[in-house]
């Protein structure tokens, strides 16, 4: 392939880039030939400091070169450059923004070799992981925020089922014991069926809807017969009639 002048290719290209050489120059160190994909040790000549020179680590300094290292021994001071793909044209119409050159590269060969070597695949690329682990602290950082309001919710729904479902095993556990009361009840026609509903009054006054009025004379009348050793006929007949006074036993309501 026939090797250009790299300032031949820079004026090939001057509607798509800008030159402002402002900060230095650069020279070949021994042989002036140069391809894409390759590090290269460029001399640096530059009224800028050593401190001044370090912030040009990692950055592009011109449309073909990306510095790797910056280099100061008793030889002067050198980039170490690595060498990437010829800038593209711009197609009809289409216009970009002027890219400066910060640093004119003087006295060089440039031999463009067909390669893939621009920053997109460029993986030792400092200023790009910078920016994928900036996206990566993003996404962490919004993951924790949308765990943070995910925990209360989660922490007080959760209780709030769970005092439900309290609710709900309790009322069931009540029905329950209301319908055993009722079951109990059915037979109530001698002095043991009776006496276990009075043993048992607070739960019938909670659980059963029945008439209050009237369960008290019953138990009223149980009372005034209970410590009896025997209970006549008329005893056990006034309290089946008072019994029968409380009608249909049924599930209180809101249980």
């Amino acid at each position: 392939m026939k090797c250009y002048k790299l300032q031949f290719l820079l004026l090939l290209f001057t509607y798509s880039f800008y030159v402002i050489a402002s900060d230095g120059k650069v020279f070949p160190e021994g042989n002036p030939l140069i391809e894409n994909g390759e590090l290269y040790d460029v001399r640096i000549e530059s009224e800028l400091s050593d401190k001044d020179l370090e912030s040009y680590r990692n950055k592009k300094i011109n449309p073909v070169m990306y510095v790797m290292e910056v280099v100061k021994n008793s030889d002067g001071r050198h980039f170490k450059v690595f060498i990437m793909d010829p800038p593209k044209q711009n197609k009809p119409g289409e216009k970009k923004e002027d890219e400066p050159i910060l640093f004119e590269p003087v006295g060089f060969d440039y031999k463009p070799v067909k390669k893939q070597v621009g920053a997109e695949y460029f993986s030792i690329d400092i200023p790009f992981e910078i920016k994928s682990e900036s996206r990566f602290a993003k996404f962490m950082v919004l993951g924790l925020l949308v765990l943070m309001l995910l925990i209360p919710i989660v922490f007080f729904g959760n209780k709030k089922y769970r005092q439900k479902m309290k609710s709900v095993k309790r009322k069931r556990k009540l029905k329950g014991r209301a319908q055993e009361l009722i079951e109990l009840a059915k037979p109530a026609k001698n002095r043991r069926d009776h006496e276990k509903i009075y043993i048992l009054k607070k739960e019938f006054k909670k659980l059963i809807d029945l008439d209050q009025t009237n369960f008290e004379s019953y138990l009223s009348d149980i009372n005034l017969v209970q410590y009896k050793q025997h209970w006549s006929d008329a005893d056990l007949a006034g309290i089946n009639s008072k019994f029968e006074t409380l009608g249909e036993l049924r599930v209180r309501r809101g249980i």
